[in-house]
């Protein structure tokens, strides 16, 4: 009777072991998922996979030299451009262009993204389209055609161009902008002016 005695309580006490074992090992395991977890990465592609269900803090510590990636999405607006210019083609003149009408500023990258104009002419000169250009051997060229109205009253000869055109131009730090116009060389006696506005924004480089 002693013996079976001896046994029963031995099969108590492992039992009472595993029970306290089980639960020390879901405390540890739900205190680690609490917990913070932190990444050092210089840099280390890192993905972090929580299957808990329960959100984990992570914290990426980068140095100074590989900081981590980042966007404002609310920069373009904190950065605006607007640009304005007067282009003239003088008379017998093929094509009229300012030059240096705007030039990025260091650390930062200029969009362009809407271009609008306007002007008047006189017969037999035609305006063909519109040019922006950054500076440099092989800088971007962008041309923008334009819409010629009809004979005004009560002068048929004169006429106004316009354009307006969504554009995606980029220039880097330092780059400068020049903006013209293209004719038939037709104008007689008689100069154009071409009112540019341009729209954009500055994106900060790291």
């Amino acid at each position: 009777m002693k013996r079976l005695e001896s046994h029963l309580l031995l099969l108590v006490s492992f039992a009472l072991g595993g029970v306290l074992t089980a639960t020390l090992a879901t405390g540890t395991a739900q205190s680690a998922v609490a917990s913070l977890v932190e990444i050092v990465n210089t840099p280390v592609p890192t993905q972090v996979v929580n299957t808990s269900g329960t959100p984990v803090p992570t914290q990426v510590v980068n140095t100074s030299g590989t900081p981590v990636p980042t966007q404002d999405t609310d920069e373009r607006a904190r950065q605006p451009v607007t640009i304005t210019t007067n282009v003239t083609v003088l008379a017998n003149a093929e094509n009229g262009f300012n030059f240096g009408i705007y030039t990025v500023p260091a650390a930062k990258r200029l969009v362009i993204e809407y271009v609008t104009a306007a002007g008047p002419f006189t017969d037999p000169e035609e305006m063909f389209s519109l040019s922006l250009n950054i500076e440099g051997g092989s800088a971007p060229l962008l041309y923008i055609p334009v819409t010629v109205s009809g004979g005004l009253a009560p002068n048929p000869s004169a006429h106004r161009m316009f354009a307006s055109q969504a554009v995606v131009m980029y220039a880097n730090p330092g780059d400068i902008l020049d903006a013209g116009v293209h004719t038939n060389a037709g104008s007689v006696g008689d100069s154009a002016g071409v009112f540019f506005t341009i729209y954009g924004h500055l994106v900060n480089l790291p």
